[in-house]
């Protein structure tokens, strides 16, 4: 099997996408969590 390259103007492009895609879910799960520790403790200390 040999490597021409001949795809990589699609495969590229899609990795990327994806990249992206899993480091806004990420971050948007963090920033969520973060969210709701910071309420739970809110509501635990009083």
């Amino acid at each position: 099997m040999m490597f021409d390259f001949k795809y990589a103007e699609f495969i590229v492009p899609a990795f990327a996408i994806t990249a992206i895609v899993f480091a806004g879910m990420i971050g948007f799960s963090l920033n969520h969590a973060r969210r709701w520790r910071r309420r739970y403790e809110e509501l635990t200390r009083k």
